[in-house]
Order: structure tokens, then sequence, then C-alpha cells
């Protein structure tokens, strides 16, 4: 099942495990405290769905409709972001790759995949899949009320704000009958809005699985190696069933 909005916070999320049994862990200086300030701002999202009867968007809603909830639930949620922040280590997953002589990092999403990329020396192989084997083996969605924040905002100026993208978009939902790609990759308005961490973690768990995901590797490198690399670091994620195929046949069209 695809959640529509989710690849596009996933790609942006750092790699990092809890740092409880000694595993490397990225983006917080304090994770216990991270996490439970990161907590109580999801929980304003609950406390504002459940008082509305619909999910919302604080950051947008309490602008737009200046309810004295919203107005309280919005200026709450500051507070929390701003006790965040000193707890927060900013791109430290670049920081490492770039210090090791990486070059061009970076991830995206399509209708069909999401992707990362980088270049790097191959001396750094192993840096590579300590990093990258992370993310998939205990993910941590950190600041995630922000990071919805940000990808809402990504989709005002890139859509909402540009007539030309409006059309396309509406197009699309139009000529694709039943396909998927009649969906936005960055998702529906409400879709965002009503996006939970919960909804994001169940998404990846389900999504984001050995069987669902292909490692290229191009350069100079010795394959053996990078063999003995993948086993060492790849066969330590947890097994999961790769998500069920459902093929959807578009419609006929005159």
């Amino acid at each position: 099942m695809r959640v529509l909005g989710c690849d596009r916070l996933v790609d942006g999320q750092p790699a990092g495990g809890r740092d409880d049994v000694g595993e490397m862990s990225l983006g917080a200086r304090d994770l216990m405290r991270t996490g439970k300030v990161d907590g109580r701002a999801d929980l304003l999202g609950d406390r504002a769905g459940e008082r509305l009867g619909a999910p919302c968007d604080l950051a947008s809603a309490a602008l737009e409709s200046r309810t004295p909830l919203l107005t309280e639930l919005e200026a709450e949620r500051r507070r929390l972001l701003a006790e965040l922040e000193p707890l927060q280590v900013r791109d430290e997953l670049d920081a490492i790759y770039t210090a090791h002589g990486a070059v061009d990092s970076n991830a995206f999403t399509s209708n069909d995949f999401t992707a990362y990329v980088v270049t790097m020396p191959a001396g750094a192989l192993e840096l590579w899949f300590w990093l990258e084997s992370d993310r998939l083996v205990e993910p941590v969605f950190r600041d995630f009320s922000a990071e919805l924040s940000v990808v809402l905002e990504e989709r005002r100026l890139t859509v909402a704000s540009d007539p030309a993208a409006e059309h396309l978009e509406a197009f699309d939902a139009m000529f694709w009958t039943s396909s998927p790609y009649r969906h936005p990759v960055i998702g529906w308005p409400a879709d965002l809005e009503g996006l939970t961490r919960a909804d994001l973690e169940g998404y990846f768990t389900a999504n984001y699985s050995p069987g669902n995901i292909t490692a290229v590797l191009v350069g100079d490198f010795d394959p053996d190696r990078a063999l003995g690399l993948a086993r060492t670091y790849l066969e330590r994620i947890p097994p999961r069933p790769a998500p069920r195929r459902k093929t959807t046949e578009e419609v006929a069209q005159a």
C-alpha cells in the first residue's frame, strides 16, 4: 500500500540507529531527550486532530484559521522545536561523507523509486556500507514535525505557486484513470497534512525492506571485497517480507 508523501519524507531523512546498544547514531546530541521532545511535538498534531475531527498541519492551519485552539497548539509546537534545535546535528551524514572524500551526495524520489546516490573513493567503500545499512537497520525519523513542514512548504512553492505545475498535476490526475501515476510524487495536500510519524514508520517497514532494495556499485573497486562487506553489513538487516505486488492495468482509452 502506498501512503502518499511518505517517500518524499524518507528521502530527506539521515541515516542513524539508536545508541542504547553502542550502535552509531547520527543527527542528535542527546538521543533520549531528543526522542522525548520529538514525541511531545507529535502529540500536538494528534491533539489537534482529535479536537477538530481530522488531521491537520499545525504550521499552516494555525496561520489560516487563527482559532484559539490551533494558535495555542502552534505556539507550543514552536516552543518544542526551539527546544529541539540545539539537540540536532544538522547534515551530519553529509559531513561524514565529505570528510572522507565523497561528493554529490543526494537523494530523490520519482513515481517508481527512491534513490540515494553518492560518489566516493574506493577506500571508503566500507564506510558507505556501514552508513547505508544503518539507515535500514533501525532508522530514526527525528524532527518529524519540522521535516513535514518543509515538505509542505516545498509543495506550496513548487505546485501551489506555479499555475503550470497545478495544471500538469490536474492533467495527470485526469489522464491516468486507474494508474498510481495519477497521484503526485510529493502527495496531495490532504495526504501530507494527515501524515503521522506512525504512518511513516509503518510505510518504511513495509517497503524499505531488503527484498525491495537494489544496491548499485560502479567504479574501480575489488568485487570480492565488496561482496564480503555486503555480507557483513547488509545481512544484519532484519529480513521482512517484500511488499505485495499489485498490478493495476490502465483503463483502455479511445
